[in-house]
């Protein structure tokens, strides 16, 4: 079986950790990117791709997720997990509640998939 896809999202920056955390569920790949800082230093964000094969967006970025209450060295996608369209993702860094306590958010994908 050889490779299907190279993904990477078209705001890639060097020392961004792409690929850090991934998760699939049907045609639907999540990958972190705990260190992108286009929110803030090391503040993290998570890419949505098509990989249906049947899709002709197939290989193609559909939607950047990033926390609400986003904040420097949070570290957001860390942890990632998909399941029915809803995402789980882990900000080990978060300090909102102290020091190194943490956060996870939840997202929808279902209903940012369609174009």
């Amino acid at each position: 079986m050889g490779q299907v896809a190279r993904l990477n999202p078209s705001d890639l920056d060097p020392a961004d950790n792409f690929g850090c955390s991934t998760s699939v569920d049907g045609g639907h790949v999540l990958i972190g990117s705990r260190f992108d800082d286009d929110e803030g230093q090391s503040a993290g964000a998570a890419y949505a791709f098509d990989v249906d094969p049947l899709s002709p967006f197939f290989g193609h970025s559909y939607t950047r997720l990033i926390a609400m209450e986003k904040g420097k060295g949070d570290g957001f996608s860390y942890g990632l997990s998909i399941g029915d369209g809803i995402v789980a993702a882990g900000a080990n860094g978060d300090d909102k509640k102290g020091t190194w306590a943490g956060a996870a958010h939840t997202f929808n994908l279902s209903r940012r998939r369609e174009r």
